[in-house]
């Protein structure tokens, strides 16, 4: 009896010690940053003052916890809510190996906020806001168009801007390989602008340098952001670094090394996919920190603006 007893005492005893242990491994994993342990990384975070936002699309895009790990808002259910952007994250999945930028968003009575991929994301206020009886068909078009609708492919309609600038042969040469698109001197003037504005000192971080050139363009050509609803083209966008090795080393073409970037866009685009479109291009060139780096900056329909 004495012997049951015992081994009944350490039974227990080693259930207590195995219960004690999985309630520590609880406590330090729920307070280790959630980074560690999800699928999304935070790499960057850049802070604003609010600005206003509206979706670009009516299908379902969510809105997530910071941490990415659950889904808060279904912005398909708010079609006339203005969000305001406050945070600009740059996050690492783990499951793709790549990166993507977040906007943290808060809508106007601050009881709904999360993150979602800015390319979901329009800047400035909802035009259906103050509009009771707005549908998100977004394929509605109401009044007159002007001739200025997007897919407008009449060369007679789009305006060139001028006289376009290209800052060396590369970039001139980028966007030559796009069928069918018109150069715009406007584009082509903040395209130029890349190699000044993007953080291309860290060799190890080149995703940084989309980032930045995009913060720049967000803040000062707001309308070229909208027309391109962010839909901003980087040569190093799906690449790795072997693929960026063997195009600094000329075992990879520039056009092949540019293609893979566009095709493995989404959709899988091609340099095809772009007829009518506007364009502006930079590549920088060879020699410089950023060679391997550049921007495509396509538009469907007619932009203008000044070229300073």
């Amino acid at each position: 009896m004495s012997l049951i007893i015992g081994e009944d005492r350490y039974m227990k005893k080693s259930i207590f010690l195995v219960s004690a242990s999985l309630a520590a491994v609880s406590f330090f994993a729920i307070n280790q940053p959630v980074s560690h342990a999800a699928s999304f990384q935070t790499l960057k975070v850049k802070n604003y003052n609010p600005i206003a936002y509206h979706p670009s699309t009516f299908r379902s895009v969510y809105l997530y916890n910071i941490s990415h790990t659950a889904k808060l808002h279904n912005l398909k259910n708010y079609p006339r809510t203005t969000w305001y952007v406050s945070k600009k994250i740059l996050m690492h999945s783990s499951l793709t190996g790549k990166n993507y930028a977040y906007f943290y968003v808060t809508n106007a009575k601050g009881d709904k906020s999360g993150i979602v991929w800015h390319g979901y994301l329009t800047r400035g206020v909802n035009p259906n806001a103050n509009n009771a009886n707005s549908t998100t068909n977004s394929g509605t078009n109401t009044g007159s168009n002007n001739g200025s609708t997007s897919n407008n492919n009449n060369s007679d309609s789009t305006n060139t801007s001028g006289t376009v600038n290209y800052s060396n042969d590369l970039s001139r040469q980028l966007a030559g390989y796009f069928e069918g698109v018109k150069p715009n001197a406007y584009l082509q003037k903040v395209a130029n602008k890349f190699q000044r504005y993007a953080n291309i000192e860290d060799p190890n971080k080149p995703w940084v340098a989309a980032q930045d050139f995009e913060d720049m363009v967000t803040s000062n050509y707001p309308d070229i952001w909208r027309a391109a609803n962010g839909g901003f083209k980087y040569l190093y966008d799906h690449q790795s670094k072997t693929d960026l090795a063997n195009f600094k080393a000329g075992r990879t073409s520039f056009e092949a090394y540019a293609n893979k970037a566009i095709l493995a866009d989404n959709g899988n685009s091609s340099f095809r996919s772009y007829k009518g479109y506007q364009i502006g291009a930079y590549a920088c060139p060879k020699g410089s920190k950023g060679y391997g780096q550049g921007v495509v900056i396509l538009v469907d329909g007619i932009i203008d603006g000044d070229e300073d």
